[in-house]
């Protein structure tokens, strides 16, 4: 017994500590552009001050020919301990992706698949402030696709290409420098 407790006190005193300088639970709300208007949430844990494992919900919308939602998981390396933190990571998601049309004028699609992709991502976080570029390589989906009315024919199969690049500027609440005391 004597020797466990002074291998433990011998084995303390020769351990270098480390303590986060950041805060563990982030969430960020983010928004941005493609070939249409992005809206993005990441709940994040630091499991350093340079690891983040995260997870992102996002959807691209609006002035888009195609409509895209996603969610997944992600991890971010971050460069530096600075105010200014550059990183880079990578995340893994599923999308579901549509052709949106008017019905008479554009094409338009259903029965679209959600299928598997990941995307590389780069960035930086400037005190509570956060820009990412991700680029989102997606599986072809299958789909049922409809012809516009004004040029008539049937629905066919066909599969919609989802990649896209996507930039975001955004906040986080939490996950900041701790506050010295």
């Amino acid at each position: 017994m004597k020797f466990i407790f002074a291998f433990t006190i011998l084995t303390a005193s020769f351990t270098k500590s480390y303590s986060q300088e950041f805060r563990k639970l982030r969430g960020s709300i983010a928004f941005g552009a493609s070939d249409g208007f992005i809206a993005c949430l990441e709940p994040g844990y630091r499991i350093s001050d340079k690891i983040l494992a995260g997870i992102r919900i996002e959807g691209k919308a609006f002035f888009a020919t195609k409509e895209t939602g996603s969610y997944g998981i992600n991890g971010q390396y971050y460069i530096s301990n600075k105010n200014f933190r550059p990183f880079v990571g990578l995340g893994l998601s599923l999308y579901h992706t549509g052709i949106v049309g008017d019905g008479f004028y554009g094409y338009s699609s259903r029965n679209e698949e959600t299928v598997m992709g990941f995307y590389p991502r780069t960035g930086f976080d400037l005190g509570r402030f956060s820009l990412t570029i991700d680029w989102n390589v997606v599986a072809n989906a299958k789909a049922t696709i409809d012809p516009p009315i004004s040029q008539g024919g049937s629905s066919y199969t066909g599969y919609i290409n989802g990649n896209y690049l996507s930039v975001k500027v955004g906040f986080f609440i939490g996950g900041g420098r701790k506050k010295l005391k």
